[in-house]
């Protein structure tokens, strides 16, 4: 969807459309929350169900949000939103009554200010501040310089009154309004609960207000009532409009001990199951950086230091565990609620500091990875499992490290920086070059049955050893107008078996420390590790001395 600019008086406002996938008559204008970069929301997957005619408005002028309500003290943000709503409605040749207004957080207060002042049928509304003005006061500063002028002292208390007055002054109470909310959201009991009643003069006010363990921030909200909200949004491009009156949903706090410890019986003879859940891991710079959550199902984490967590890798000769970090997980709740509510929202991981685990030390060998749980005292341990296949590498001066993961589990292999010398390959350094502390070298580097049509199947190393020191550094590969290598009584393509410095700019060696070194490129290609002796290279200790010798 490409964004277009629209022009009203002083104010230029950008938005995206897009056309209804069916003979729908009917548009949705979707007002963003704060957004750190001050695009557009719900404009993604989640939208895609709801087959309308759409219109994304972005909220920025002066580089800061607005509300859609007030700059510098003046309305007239809201004259031009107003404006390209009618001017997109012209287009489609529909009224303001075939006509939804959707909103969350401050897009939600847009919605209810606009959509009243407006006299739009339809009012969709989730975690909206009503008393704008205080909110911006209080937790936004740099939005309520933007929104006021100056020397407008008046300024908090007109917004305040903003959405209460437009209800209190409209005469038009046929309007379809739909306003969700949590008691767990620390806004309600200030931006919504108060206002609550001012809405039931409207024909088909409704409300629901979310009571539940598995919703206590703000931005909870919206994601637990999704499908609700999207349900709505189905209706009334139909013409139908639900009507439900003031309702909530949720594990109710009144209900949720009794319920809670029901349950906890029932866990503590029949489920005691760990639960491990990765949603990251990676290899950089020979660090393995993993993230997830770990937990006993039935046992509450709601601090640090409740349990011990740690990763282990086992091979065949040896057992290596590292403590990981802890992390708090807004989101593990809602993704493992099952029939009872319990408390894991630190059941989050990581490594410490997010630094990453130093493998330089382990053992060269072929491990497993699993994560380890202890609680009061006993062990629980499951293999690491992720949902897709993937393969990374990265290095250490002098090991090669490749995970690889599939449905079985996790595998981390550590080799020798030094591979085997294959038997039947083609090896050449065709092109070399040394200046200031630079090197360059680029050839074809192909081994027979290691098929390479690809620059991204195989990984290609630059290896410099002295007598006391291993330095590796990372090349390119690549296929562009290169010689398609083949083999005798072979039809399989090496087109990609090239390997060059990255951008064919060279290397910079300024780092490495005065010495000779002989010089190797290894090759890497799934578990096969190749490596070839070239030359050697002479680092000089003045700055920028460097020589390459290529046998």
């Amino acid at each position: 969807m490409d964004e277009k600019q629209f022009t009203y008086g002083e104010i230029t406002l950008k938005y995206k459309t897009r056309n209804a996938s069916k003979d729908l008559k009917h548009l949705i204008v979707m007002f963003s929350g704060i957004r750190p970069d001050k695009g557009y929301e719900f404009d993604g997957r989640a939208s895609q169900s709801v087959e309308s005619n759409w219109l994304w408005i972005r909220d920025e002028v002066d580089a800061e949000h607005t509300y859609y309500l007030s700059y510098k003290s003046k309305t007239d943000i809201q004259e031009a939103v107003l404006a390209l709503i009618d001017n997109e409605l012209a287009r489609l040749n529909i009224g303001r009554n075939e006509c939804t207004l959707v909103g969350f957080s401050k897009g939600g207060s847009a919605a209810l200010a606009l959509g009243i002042r407006g006299q739009f049928s339809n009012i969709v509304a989730s975690v909206p501040q009503i008393a704008v003005g205080t909110y911006v006061k209080e937790t936004r500063p740099n939005i309520m310089r933007n929104m006021f002028d100056t020397e407008d002292h008046s300024g908090v208390h007109r917004l305040d009154t903003l959405i209460p007055g437009l209800v209190e002054s409209d005469s038009n109470t046929k309007k379809n309004i739909y306003l969700w909310s949590a008691v767990g959201d620390k806004e309600f009991a200030v931006q919504v609960e108060p206002y609550l009643n001012i809405f039931e003069k409207y024909e088909n006010f409704n409300s629901l207000i979310t009571d539940s363990p598995l919703v206590t921030a703000h931005n909870e909200v919206t994601k637990y009532n999704l499908s609700s909200i999207i349900a709505v949004l189905n209706l009334l491009i139909l013409g139908i409009t639900p009507k439900w009156g003031m309702r909530s949903n949720g594990l109710v706090h009144e209900q949720a001990e009794i319920v809670e410890n029901a349950g906890l019986q029932g866990l503590e003879s029949s489920d005691r199951s760990l639960i491990s859940e990765v949603a990251e891991l990676y290899i950089s710079d020979g660090k393995l950086f993993p993230r997830g959550v770990l937990f006993l199902k039935g046992h509450e984490i709601t601090g640090y230091n409740q349990v011990s967590k740690r990763i282990v890798l086992t091979s065949t000769n040896d057992s290596l565990s590292f403590k990981l970090g802890e992390l708090k997980d807004k989101w593990v709740n809602t993704r493992h609620y099952d029939q009872n509510f319990y408390d894991y929202s630190f059941a989050g991981f990581a490594s410490k500091s997010h630094r990453g685990i130093d493998l330089a030390k382990i053992p060269d060998g072929d491990y497993k990875i699993s994560f380890e749980l202890e609680v009061d005292g006993q062990k629980y341990r499951n293999l690491a499992k992720v949902d897709q296949f993937s393969n990374s590498m990265s290095t250490t001066n002098d090991a090669v490290l490749i995970l690889t993961s599939d449905l079985s589990g996790i595998r981390l292999r550590k080799r020798s920086i030094f591979g085997e010398v294959a038997e039947a390959s083609q090896f050449k350094v065709l092109s070399s070059w040394t200046k200031d502390t630079k090197v360059h070298v680029e050839g074809p580097f192909a081994v027979q049955g290691i098929t390479v049509k690809r620059w991204n199947q195989v990984n290609y190393l630059l290896v410099l050893k002295s007598d006391s020191l291993v330095r590796t550094f990372t090349l390119a590969a690549s296929s562009k107008n290169r010689v398609d290598f083949r083999f005798d009584n072979s039809n399989s393509s090496y087109r990609a078996a090239y390997f060059t410095t990255p951008k064919f700019a060279g290397i910079d060696l300024e780092s490495l420390p005065a010495g000779n070194y002989e010089a190797f490129i290894t090759m890497v290609c799934d578990d096969f590790i190749f490596t070839a002796r070239f030359g050697a290279i002479m680092r000089r200790s003045n700055p920028d001395g460097l020589s390459l010798s290529v046998y």
